[in-house]
């Protein structure tokens, strides 16, 4: 009964404010569709857990993500500063770095988070390959003026072939 469990938590905040209850109420936000309330509760999980001093790498990456979503990049960039260099370190947090750099025109950071290897991307992820094609474009795009578009798209793929590190494509050969 995802009502009766939304008004557990909110009852909860009411109560005692917590980050996990204001995270659970972003969860059920977003499985009903909700994705602005959802981005209010992240935000609300987030500062709750910053003033009890335990930021925590799930609910940073579920921030993060949800930042990203909304395309909240330089909100995504202040979570991404404030938080814990060890928690910086974590794999997904690096691969949303890399997005949200990208989007803030970053490039050179895009590229550092390229350069390491990540033991969770699973088989047909493409994040990171399209993080790399993504920053020869704006690249390239910078210094000739020519649109993001699909043509540049597949130069740039052909010129820079992502690296095997970070290519976790399924790509049928004909």
């Amino acid at each position: 009964d995802l009502q009766g469990a939304v008004t557990a938590w909110q009852e909860s905040i009411r109560l005692r404010p917590s980050a996990w209850a204001a995270r659970n109420l972003a969860v059920a936000a977003l499985r009903q569709g909700q994705n602005e309330a959802a981005l209010v509760y992240y935000r609300q999980a987030w500062d709750l857990a910053k003033q009890h001093s335990k930021p925590n790498t799930a609910l940073a990456v579920e921030c993060l993500q949800a930042l990203v979503k909304a395309r909240q990049f330089e909100e995504g960039m202040a979570v991404y500063q404030a938080l814990p260099v060890k928690i910086q370190q974590f794999d997904r947090i690096q691969i949303l770095l890399g997005r949200i750099a990208l989007e803030l025109g970053q490039l050179d950071v895009v590229e550092n988070v390229l350069r390491r290897e990540y033991a969770v991307v699973q088989e047909g992820e493409n994040e990171l390959t399209d993080l790399w094609t993504e920053m020869w474009m704006r690249r390239e795009a910078a210094k000739t003026g020519e649109a993001l578009n699909d043509v540049l798209r597949q130069r740039m793929l052909e010129k820079f072939p992502p690296p095997t590190n970070i290519d976790f494509r399924m790509i049928a050969k004909k």
